[in-house]
């Protein structure tokens, strides 16, 4: 299936994609308004991103795989950050926004206040099933059939994990 035949299977049913909504709804009014679900339609000549809701565009003039990374991490771009460092600078506790304030989550090696936004987005895409199906689907075949490879190999080593590991992600 080319692009073009994969994003009019997306679009042919817009009450199937409202479907699968972030699995946690908007808190504040900027998170809803970036919250989703998106899709990528032509637009001017190009790809554009487009809400499902209200049939705005976000964006216009992009490449195919641009607009579909956008699609993918716009819901992220609307959330207060998730996690954050404590607030000792000597530390390196990573924290996590939680209700009443945030929580200890683990300890890095390093603080790196770079890891904070992948770690965010990366978050938001696990949130939001419409979100990390445009990123898969702005894959190439060939990345999907080497990341199978790599889930798989996971699974066996999770397999025989002992029980405090976490299980093995479903596929």
């Amino acid at each position: 299936m080319d692009k073009a035949e994969a994003v009019k299977k997306i679009n042919q049913d817009k009450t199937e994609l409202e479907e699968h909504l972030p699995m946690d709804k908007p808190q504040e009014t900027g998170e809803a308004e970036l919250a989703g679900p998106w899709d990528v339609q032509r637009s001017r000549g190009k790809w554009g991103v487009r809400s499902v809701h209200d049939g705005e565009f976000y964006s216009h003039y992009m490449p195919w795989k641009t607009a579909a990374l956008f699609a993918a991490i716009l819901p992220a771009a609307g959330r207060p950050p998730i996690y954050d460092f404590a607030p000792r600078l000597d530390l390196s506790v990573l924290m996590t926004a939680k209700p009443g304030g945030f929580g200890n989550v683990g300890q890095i090696e390093r603080r790196d206040d770079r890891v904070l936004t992948p770690l965010h987005t990366a978050h938001c895409l696990l949130l939001s099933p419409s979100s990390l199906a445009w990123l898969l689907l702005a894959a190439d075949g060939k990345a999907l059939e080497r990341a199978a490879k790599i889930v798989e190999a996971l699974e066996k080593r999770w397999s025989s994990a002992p029980p405090h590991a976490p299980p093995a992600p479903k596929v």
